[in-house]
């Protein structure tokens, strides 16, 4: 029997130790690596929950799914709930994401703001906006920030809304980026302007049109040419504008 756990133990060392390898020198094939042999790996691996991490930073939702599943079997379980949460409530599964965050929502702050996305989804945005508060110092989650801002901003503290913005911003939330640059834009603060819409761009905005209007605030302001033309060639509503001002430049 001895031999026969150390045979295992050494078994799932390995492959943490491929996984890993895998992960830091090849991405691109790491997910397929990781869909095949996470079924070999114990509910209670580290690297299980690292790997669906790894899944959930590359755009694989569904995959990393499964692996969150099989941890919520094992004691890891709580680790596990909040990321899975976290892809219910982007699938819009509020009702099943409520499920699962709200008995952990009055203990863990990151479910409370979890849940707090829920309500404000789902359109009671001053009780989502009172949870938040109260949990704001902690959270450093850059969707989390965001949200906050957006419902400071929606409450009429814009103050308050573009702090949380600009926090987001600094960990890398394009659109946090992007509120924050219109948000300078409408003040009239162009340099500051600038700055952020060039921010959001090279963040990468996911929606093209957002993209777009990015292009042609920033190609407007800077008076660069590049980004207009972007804008022009596209067959979004800001082509015909952007087509207006590089005539004029």
């Amino acid at each position: 029997m001895l031999f026969v756990l150390r045979d295992k133990e050494l078994k799932n060392k390995k492959i943490e130790e491929f996984i890993k390898a895998v992960m830091h020198e090849n991405p691109e094939k790491a997910t397929a690596y990781i869909v095949k042999i996470y079924p070999f790996l114990p509910s209670d691996s580290l690297l299980l929950l690292q790997s669906a991490q790894f899944l959930i930073s590359h755009g694989k939702y569904n995959e990393a799914k499964n692996l969150l599943r099989k941890i919520q079997t094992g004691p890891r379980k709580a680790e596990a709930v909040l990321p899975y949460s976290k892809i219910l409530i982007n699938e819009g599964k509020y009702n099943e994401a409520k499920k699962l965050l709200e008995p952990l929502k009055d203990k863990n702050d990151m479910a409370k703001a979890l849940y707090a996305q829920i309500l404000d989804k789902e359109g009671d945005k001053l009780t989502a906006l009172s949870y938040l508060r109260k949990i704001s110092k902690s959270i450093k989650d850059p969707d989390i920030l965001t949200s906050i801002g957006n419902l400071e901003y929606s409450n009429g503290d814009r103050k308050k809304a573009i702090h949380y913005w600009i926090e987001a911003s600094k960990s890398g939330n394009a659109e946090a980026t992007l509120k924050a640059a219109d948000y300078f834009y409408l003040l009239k603060k162009t340099k500051e302007a600038i700055q952020y819409y060039k921010r959001a761009i090279d963040i990468g905005i996911k929606d093209n049109d957002s993209l777009m209007w990015a292009y042609y605030q920033y190609g407007k302001l800077a008076n660069d040419k590049t980004y207009l033309e972007k804008v022009a060639n596209s067959k979004g509503e800001l082509a015909e504008a952007a087509k207006a001002l590089l005539e004029k430049l």
